[in-house]
């Protein structure tokens, strides 16, 4: 097991993206996925690909999210 990951196992890993299961099944698998371009991460959370967006986001982007219904924390 990975230092970190507490019950979660790896079953995947490639340079974008990192799958998490957890042996007991008691969990739902996690799944981390590198996009690098910040339209396309607020893209993907706007039509529900992703569920939960972290890095910088430019200020436009924010504002637009927001009208749509998002809502940022820092």
């Amino acid at each position: 097991r990975v230092v970190g990951l507490g019950p979660y196992q790896v079953t995947d890993q490639t340079a974008t993206r990192l799958d998490l299961l957890d042996p007991q099944g008691e969990k739902h698998p996690l799944t981390f996925t590198l996009v690098k371009d910040p339209t396309v991460r607020l893209l993907k959370l706007l039509n529900h690909e992703i569920d939960l967006l972290q890095d910088d986001i430019p200020l436009e982007l924010l504002a637009y999210g927001q009208q749509q219904g998002l809502k940022a924390l820092s």
